[in-house]
């Protein structure tokens, strides 16, 4: 399965489960970043982050995108999608599990289906949005130490 089918499939499932997508990307980034944006305070809560693999993709190359991912939005939490039928599964569980990684699996089966392979860890974070001296919004960690149940 390509990485474009996963990534329509797991779109698909967000807005099924009503997950409000802050921010899609499929050329540079994460994939899917699910949180709430309140546009008059400026504030967001970031729930956890998707980013999605295809059957052919290399174990390696995802693991390290995960957890730069992870360390770039403050511990949210951050899972894999891959195929079900993606060759290196096994491997990519022992190694998440051997090294105790942060990072959640999806698996998508050819018919669509989302289900849950592992649960990522994290913390919810709660970032409230500045505009810096050229006018871009810019974000801070308002409480880098509250977290909610994911």
């Amino acid at each position: 399965m390509k990485e474009e089918i996963v990534t329509h499939y797991v779109k698909k499932w967000l807005q099924e489960h009503k997950q409000p997508i802050l921010y899609e990307n499929q050329k540079l980034g994460i994939d899917f970043l699910i949180g709430n944006f309140l546009l008059v305070t400026h504030w967001a809560i970031y729930f956890c982050q998707i980013e999605c693999k295809g059957t052919k993709s290399d174990i390696d190359r995802a693991v390290g995108q995960c957890l730069r991912y992870y360390h770039i939005y403050d511990s949210i939490p951050t899972y894999l999608a891959i195929p079900k039928d993606y060759k290196q599964l096994r491997d990519l569980q022992e190694v998440v599990e051997f090294f105790e990684l942060p990072i959640g699996i999806l698996l998508v089966d050819n018919e669509g289906k989302v289900t849950l392979k592992r649960k990522a860890k994290g913390k919810r974070r709660i970032y409230k949005f500045y505009q810096n001296e050229i006018g871009h919004l810019v974000n801070r960690v308002i409480h880098p130490k509250l977290h909610f149940k994911t």
